[in-house]
């Protein structure tokens, strides 16, 4: 419902910058032209380098639906997402990307359905995917709008192939608060969106009306590792270790009990999260494995130069040139000559899985016995 008081926007929509000059206008000119003009745009400038300060200035400038903030320095692109949301005061709220495109009818299209259905938490229309020059690609359907049941919503938006388009919905701000927004970890917006599912349902309007820009400066591109990808997040995590994987897994789970369900239901939905856990099995084992290294290699030194010496020490007493050379002339004693392995063949001991022994505790002058056509039949003292 539009607000009562006449200075509250219907709509906020909040969009974060950093070094935007090369979309900026294009977006700008897109939101401007909104057929539902009841809305404020809320820009934070990340300290960007470029020329995004001048062409925002000049926008506020000319339409004072605009509120310009700028920081000296870049905090990373969670909090400026959560700083624009903080800055609003519309009864629903938007996130904008600078390099994205809205079609004139996007707000009033989604804001109608809000309005006539309570139950629905989030709206956007079918988004199609451009590319640098704004040429269509293809065309794209959210699946979680398809689902009616909470735990439906949720496999379908954890699912790690899913592209989070629907974080640039339209979102009723009083749930949105509800939630920890958007978190200094990788992929935080995918566990946004699985929380504000628990909440109630998506809706999306069938028509083309969000385009959704491709280019070689996205995010995906430019970080394309999820590890590398986490300064992007929050420039403090740059050089530090991190597991963003298991830390999606977990929030996942702290989602779930910050949102009151029904136990039934409250099990289906732990059911989605071992469905995402065996999914992402390979990705926790080797996630899990690097970081338990690097954080040996960071935390405990020490072990990294005892295995080392380890290894160096093995490697010297095994190696020719460290072994003891006798003199001329000397009578050594006779040793038990192991034979090496055959290559298929298995290890007891040290000694391959077949060999016969002599009574002595010798090994026989001919290591013939671990092949089957050499082997004699009947014979009980094989090992």
């Amino acid at each position: 419902m539009r607000p009562e008081d006449p200075l509250t926007p219907w709509v906020s929509i909040g969009m974060p910058l950093y070094n935007a000059e090369r979309y900026l206008a294009q977006t700008l000119e897109s939101i401007l032209n909104q057929t539902l003009a009841d809305f404020e745009l809320v820009i934070s400038d990340n300290g960007s380098s470029d020329q995004t300060e001048q062409i925002c200035r000049a926008y506020a400038a000319k339409d004072e639906r605009i509120r310009y903030h700028r920081e000296d320095v870049n905090r990373g692109a969670a909090w400026n997402h959560n700083r624009v949301f903080a800055l609003s005061r519309g009864e629903y709220f938007k996130w904008a990307s600078y390099d994205d495109l809205l079609g004139p009818e996007f707000l009033e299209r989604c804001v109608a359905v809000l309005d006539q259905n309570p139950a629905v938490v989030s709206c956007c229309t079918t988004f199609m995917d451009i590319d640098d020059f704004g040429n269509p690609l293809k065309n794209k359907s959210s699946g979680a709008s398809k689902a009616r049941k909470s735990h439906q919503r949720l496999r379908a938006l954890i699912n790690k192939r899913h592209s989070c388009e629907e974080i640039y919905g339209v979102m009723r701000a009083s749930i949105l608060r509800k939630t920890p927004l958007i978190a200094p970890y990788v992929a935080s917006d995918q566990n946004l969106l699985a929380e504000l599912a628990l909440y109630g349902e998506f809706h999306e309007v069938p028509e083309v009306l969000f385009f959704h820009r491709w280019h070689s400066k996205s995010t995906c591109q430019l970080w394309p590792s999820p590890a590398n990808r986490s300064a992007w997040f929050d420039p403090r995590l740059a050089g530090r270790i991190t597991a963003p994987y298991w830390r999606q897994g977990a929030e996942y789970v702290r989602s779930l009990h910050r949102v009151r369900l029904g136990w039934k239901q409250r099990m289906k939905c732990y059911r989605q999260i071992l469905w995402w856990l065996e999914d992402c099995r390979g990705e926790l084992y080797w996630e899990g494995r690097q970081y338990l290294i690097d954080w040996v290699k960071v935390k405990m030194p020490w072990v990294r130069i005892t295995c080392r010496a380890m290894r160096l020490a093995d490697r010297g007493k095994n190696h020719s040139k460290f072994q003891h050379q006798p003199k001329r002339g000397t009578k050594q004693p006779l040793r038990a000559t192991f034979p090496q392995p055959v290559r298929g063949s298995y290890m007891r001991f040290g000694v391959p899985i077949g060999t016969r022994y002599r009574g002595d505790g010798h090994l026989p002058d001919s290591h013939s016995s671990l092949a089957g056509p050499h082997r004699k039949e009947g014979n009980s003292d094989d090992a």
